[in-house]
């Protein structure tokens, strides 16, 4: 789709009207914690059922050998760790977002959850240099699927941005004016990162047209760079917590194994 052809549809500017936009991140990590401890237990819990041996000696810790003792209190320091990271993710997965778009500003909530306070990044209509509806791709696995996005060019970076948003320097793929000059330092982008979010993300885009119409109409002369893919938040971390649970949970087995026998 190209972005001149990528009007969106207005909307009535009136006062300023929220659209909901799903939750602020996704439930994810949260499983993962959960599949990290049952990595971080099945070694030993599979070496306690084959080897009775070792199961009689964790029924009796007090004659457990001082290593075993060690690999026991490592496992029960990463079960906790991984237990209050996904006690500190769950309110994130759980909270509410919404988009509201008025005449002054676009703000993008994220609405309080249980014991996590809400925040609201508000972005005033003077930062905004451009705005583009268009499409992105969006990866999926090894799938990849087009989506409408909402582009904005800005002049300053955002930060606390849920998961359907994020903020980027433009970089060569961004806007120019007609002398080569770069059109907001910043892009801005507000996705369907989902297939349920489309429709919300088409009428965030609707009502932005409404209240400020000029800035979906780009001064003569300017170019605007391919619509770059969406930039996945990075899942090494979450991955990484997964296979270091696994690690010493074969570890820990390992040492409880050879200190029993």
């Amino acid at each position: 789709m190209h972005p001149r052809d990528a009007s969106p549809t207005p909307l009535p500017a009136a006062a300023p009207q929220s659209v909901p936009l799903g939750r602020a991140h996704r439930a994810g990590h949260v499983v993962l914690c959960l599949f990290a401890e049952v990595a971080l237990a099945t070694p030993l819990a599979v070496l306690a059922a084959e080897f009775p041996a070792t199961a009689a000696a964790l029924a009796s810790p007090e004659r457990l050998p001082v290593p075993a003792w060690l690999a026991l209190a490592c496992l029960g320091i990463a079960a906790v760790g991984l237990v209050t990271v996904a006690v500190g993710l769950l309110p994130a997965a759980l909270a509410r977002c919404s988009v509201t778009v008025g005449g002054t500003a676009l703000e993008v909530t994220e609405h309080p959850s249980l014991w996590r306070s809400g925040r609201t990044t508000r972005v005033p209509w003077e930062a905004v240099r451009l705005a583009v509806f268009r499409t992105a791709e969006f990866r999926r696995k090894k799938a990849a699927v087009s989506r409408p996005v909402l582009d904005l060019f800005t002049d300053r970076p955002f930060t606390a941005l849920p998961a359907f948003a994020t903020s980027r320097p433009t970089g060569p793929d961004g806007a120019h004016d007609a002398h080569g000059r770069p059109v907001g330092s910043h892009l801005l982008r507000i996705g369907a990162s989902s297939a349920s979010l489309e429709d919300a993300v088409r009428q965030v885009a609707g009502l932005a047209g409404a209240h400020r119409p000029d800035l979906f109409h780009p001064a003569p002369g300017t170019v605007i760079g391919p619509s770059a893919p969406w930039a996945t938040r990075i899942a090494a971390p979450a991955s990484l917590c997964y296979l270091g649970a696994s690690f010493i949970g074969l570890a820990a087995a390992a040492v409880v194994q050879f200190s029993v026998q």
